[in-house]
């Protein structure tokens, strides 16, 4: 009973390198069978969704939409001259990386990289206009 349980152990053991030189591959087939099934349903990648949602928080702050203080979490930048918007955000160094991923690190590089022809003038209307900007590049899975 003993050699029987140390030669399965010595066969999964033996399996196992051959079982993590094809994760790679599975999680690939993977990706590309949740990104096709996402496309027939019509649907946005949750990376994409929390993306979005951290852009209408982000607006709600700016614009005072609710009852939190601007500063605490934004500054807006002094520049006169800006490609894109005019609602651009001062982005602070940054030196530890639990505090490059909090909401408001996080969101400005995506925000101060949105197009001119993002409409500003409401909630609705910015997200209407913001589903239809390309943020591929802010996106490390698709």
């Amino acid at each position: 009973m003993v050699v029987c349980q140390a030669l399965t152990i010595n066969k999964s053991s033996s399996s196992s390198s051959n079982h993590n030189n094809n994760n790679s591959n599975n999680n690939n087939n993977n990706n590309n069978n949740n990104n096709k099934r996402l496309h027939r349903l019509n649907m946005q990648s949750l990376e994409l969704r929390r993306l979005l949602t951290d852009l209408v928080w982000c607006y709600k702050v700016v614009f005072c939409l609710v009852d939190i203080n601007v500063d605490d979490f934004f500054s807006f930048s002094n520049l006169v001259v800006t490609r894109g918007h005019q609602y651009k955000l001062y982005k602070k160094r940054t030196v530890s990386h639990v505090r490059a991923t909090f909401f408001s690190e996080r969101v400005i590089n995506v925000w101060n990289s949105l197009p001119k022809d993002v409409d500003f003038w409401s909630l609705s209307r910015f997200k209407r206009s913001i589903l239809r900007v390309d943020f591929s590049s802010f996106m490390k899975c698709f």
